[in-house]
């Protein structure tokens, strides 16, 4: 594997660059294109389907990206490759690396470098993803690629074309061979996958899952990879003799026959099994849990992600936190992470550079009073959208006890409702339902009307509200959000299916310590009045809270009379203790007060300072979105 650091002159590769994508108009050049853009260079797009030409965009780049399909990749090569500049790179993205490089090579003076990024669009970021990169032509341009690679996270394989083509002929041509070979078995003896599902123990439910991933996306892309690929001719040859040598072996029977063969290909695998065993273990505990209920596991967010157009939340795509996630910010990137805590980590690893807690207070009344909307930007920071009370499930205890912490502020508030859908596929009939996909949660809050509408459906657990819309396939239906069905393209069947209406969901937009939460005012009014220590008028209508953690400086009767009392002259409209995790039997307390750090609230907060240590969490407007207001 490469690290960053390779060796080369790279004189006058620092700074950004003008960047051309050929073919940028697909999902993979738009990933490229997002995160390049990220990294401030200048990113061009020419496709067939766009006004700029590859050959009038191509001479102006000092990188030239090809991501055109594999059967169009020579064609477009030797069409750009003479107008590449001598100073600059040409790089493919393709899966394959032989025909392509050496195509860059012969049609192009400049720079080369072949790169197979392993994944698909899918992804929302480089973060752990694995690249091949195969060196073609000059070292100050190749150490370039290498470089933004590793800043972006992502890990590195360095070979050259020959090699790699040969590995994908097994990792890709051979186990495509084999998917979609399976896929055709399963229509020729008349056995639907999903009837299978609930016979699989976890791990041969995973196969079953890469049959529909592979068979669910565009044919034209797995042609091109097992028609293109010289080195398949080989390797699936070897694949399907050894299939026909099994085969007669079963056919006999002949037992010693089949330990033999079996016993053969165990040896040449040799110490890999065991490491196998326990990456699979691994794995079939993930899928087991996602089964039974809990968070399937997302990509990490990493550090070099991470920039002020970021808002992360709870994933997949399509759930009440993503609608969340939009209502604070539409225009923002949303990460995806698989548990509160990972939002948390990845805004304190973030925290800005703040002074001591002493004064505390004062500051922050005096930052209220006097600060202007001009003085900071609401998109300055990188944020966090975290669930934090729900009508029906009460407060989230784990976000209460990482707020506490500490380590970030909270910019707003953000109430949904939370309405649950009923969606199936395109044209199915409520009479042809047979399975429901549900989170264990959204099915509570719809037990009632499923049971009275559908009262012989299965249930079939999944770990989120956007999973049971990706589940949903023939004769089922997905307990969903409108967002989610959209995303997967189903239709909705039942609107508004909670057995309880008006069920809400608070969620708040936090940043890292230091992001001045108190300074997201939305206009010059509202400053004014918030300069006079009130809530009259317009700030009155924003709604403002504030929300403190009190930490018990003493353990005594009638402690918890003497705080509240400390708040008599404002509205505490929360009051929660959790436990103290520094010593078994004590608490804290989170309280929420109407009204901004000033007047009757300071005065409060500093009378709660004689029995407390006060931590302000935030200063923050509140707004509350309509069905109407949720992006779907």
């Amino acid at each position: 594997m490469a690290g960053c650091g390779a060796t080369g002159d790279d004189r006058g590769m620092a700074g950004p660059k003008v960047i051309g994508i050929v073919g940028g108009t697909g999902r993979m050049g738009q990933l490229f294109a997002g995160i390049l853009e990220r990294r401030g260079h200048r990113v061009l797009i020419a496709s067939r389907s766009t006004a700029l030409t590859p050959e009038a965009m191509v001479p102006q780049c000092d990188v030239v990206v090809i991501t055109v399909p594999i059967a169009v990749t020579e064609q477009v090569i030797r069409q750009v490759g003479p107008l590449v500049r001598k100073d600059a790179l040409l790089m493919d993205l393709t899966s394959l690396k032989e025909f392509p490089l050496n195509a860059m090579l012969q049609r192009c003076t400049g720079s080369v470098v072949g790169t197979h990024p392993v994944f698909g669009p899918s992804v929302q970021s480089f973060q752990g993803q694995t690249f091949v990169v195969c060196p073609g032509r000059g070292d100050a341009w190749h150490k370039w690629v290498l470089d933004f690679l590793c800043s972006e996270g992502a890990v590195i394989k360095e070979t050259d074309a020959a090699t790699h083509d040969r590995h994908m002929a097994i990792i890709q041509g051979m186990q495509h061979f084999s998917t979609i070979g399976l896929g055709m078995a399963l229509r020729r003896l008349g056995m639907k996958p999903e009837a299978l599902l609930e016979y699989s123990s976890p791990i041969y439910r995973i196969r079953l899952d890469m049959v529909g991933r592979i068979l669910g996306q565009d044919p034209e892309l797995y042609a091109d990879i097992e028609l293109q690929n010289r080195h398949n001719a080989e390797s699936i040859g070897a694949y399907v003799a050894a299939l026909r040598e099994l085969q007669n072996v079963l056919a006999t029977p002949d037992r010693d026959g089949f330990l033999r063969f079996f016993q053969e290909a165990a040896a040449h695998a040799g110490d890999f099994c065991s490491q196998a065993m326990d990456e699979t273990d691994r794995l079939i505990r993930t899928v087991a849990d996602s089964v039974a209920k809990a968070p399937a596991a997302l990509p990490t967010v990493g550090l070099g992600l991470l920039d002020e157009h970021t808002i992360i939340t709870l994933g997949p795509e399509g759930t009440f936190s993503h609608q969340a996630a939009l209502a604070a910010d539409a225009a923002a990137r949303v990460l995806f992470v698989s548990h509160v805590a990972e939002v948390f980590s990845a805004l304190e690893v973030n925290t800005l550079e703040t002074g001591g807690t002493e004064g505390a207070l004062d500051a922050r009344e005096e930052q209220t009073r006097a600060q202007s909307p001009a003085d900071i930007s609401p998109c300055s920071f990188i944020r966090g959208v975290v669930p934090v009370e729900n009508t029906l499930s009460g407060s989230e205890g784990l976000v209460l006890d990482l707020l506490g912490t500490g380590h970030v502020d909270i910019l707003e508030e953000i109430t949904i409702p939370i309405n649950h859908m009923l969606a199936v596929k395109s044209g199915m009939r409520p009479a042809e339902i047979e399975r429901v996909f549900a989170h264990p949660s959204a099915y509570m809050q719809c037990r009632q009307f499923l049971q009275r509408t559908y009262p012989s459906a299965k249930i079939i657990y999944c770990s989120s509200n956007a999973e049971t819309a990706r589940q949903c396939g023939p004769r089922s239906a997905a307990v969903t959000t409108a967002l989610a069905a959209a995303q997967h393209g189903l239709s909705i069947l039942h609107r508004n299916i909670q057995d309880v209406k008006g069920n809400v969901t608070r969620f708040l937009v936090i940043a890292p310590k230091g992001a001045k939460a108190s300074g997201l005012l939305s206009d010059t009014a509202q400053t004014g009045e918030l300069r006079k220590g009130s809530l009259d008028g317009a700030a009155q209508h924003a709604r403002y809270k504030t929300s403190a953690l009190l930490v018990p400086t003493s353990d005594r009767p009638g402690l918890l009379y003497d705080l509240l009392g400390a708040f008599r002259d404002v509205n505490l409209t929360r009051l929660e203790s959790r436990p103290n995790r520094a010593r078994l039997g004590t608490y804290v307390f989170y309280v929420d007060c109407e009204g901004i750090v000033a007047g009757a609230l300071a005065e409060a907060l500093r009378t709660a300072e004689q029995h407390c240590q006060v931590t302000v969490l935030g200063t923050y407007p509140c707004r509350q979105i309509g069905a109407e207001g949720l992006r779907l």
